[in-house]
Formats: structure tokens, C-alpha cells, sequence
């Protein structure tokens, strides 16, 4: 009967939401194990939450990098579309005068003759 006593398990469903039971024993032998596996895994479960917020870190410095990246490209596309513009805004006047001069031209020529 004693060996009957010492092998007292039960098969526990595990498939549900996670449930706080206490069982009263007199030994306390078997209390300490039970307890340092509890605290392994609370240190597993800190570990893998340290890990999470790692890599959350580490993407959110990422995108940083991303967002950086993209304003200097985006400063650099607008000094050259500004540059463009004024070549064009520049190449349409000189254009523009160079008309206004022909037709300045063409005039001076018809009063004279």
C-alpha cells in the first residue's frame, strides 16, 4: 500500500486557458521541485519577453533608419527638381526674349523700308 500512495498522478487537460491549482502535501520534497520549475518557466516566459521587446526595438530602429533615408532622399529629389525648374523657368524666359527681340527686329525693318 505504501507504493500506491507515492505514485498518486492524475492526467490533467491542458488544452484550456491556464489554471492555478495548490495541493496540500505533507512533503515538502515534493513542493521544491514544483515551485523551481514554476520560476524556470516564469524566467523562460521574462527571457522570451525581453526578446519580444528586443526586436520590437530593433524594428522600430529600422524604421527609423527607413524614415531618415527616405527625407534625405526626398530633400535631395527636391533640390533637383528645383534645379530643373529653374534651368526651365531660365531657358522659357531667354526664349521669351529672344521672340520679343525678333519681333522688335521684324518691326524696325518694316518702318524702315
Amino acid at each position: 500500500m505504501p507504493d500506491v500512495e507515492e505514485n498518486k498522478t492524475v492526467d490533467i487537460d491542458t488544452s484550456g486557458p491556464g489554471a492555478e491549482i495548490e495541493l496540500e502535501n505533507d512533503s515538502k520534497e515534493t513542493e521544491t521541485p514544483e515551485v523551481e520549475n514554476n520560476n524556470t518557466e516564469k524566467d523562460i516566459s521574462e527571457d522570451k519577453t525581453f526578446e519580444n521587446e528586443r526586436e520590437v526595438k530593433l524594428e522600430d530602429k529600422k524604421e527609423e533608419q527607413k524614415e531618415k533615408e527616405l527625407e534625405q532622399y526626398s530633400e535631395s529629389v527636391q533640390r533637383r527638381i528645383a534645379k530643373l525648374t529653374h534651368k526651365w523657368r531660365e531657358a522659357q524666359r531667354q526664349a521669351d526674349e529672344a521672340a520679343e527681340f525678333a519681333r522688335a527686329q521684324i518691326t524696325r525693318i518694316h518702318e524702315v523700308y
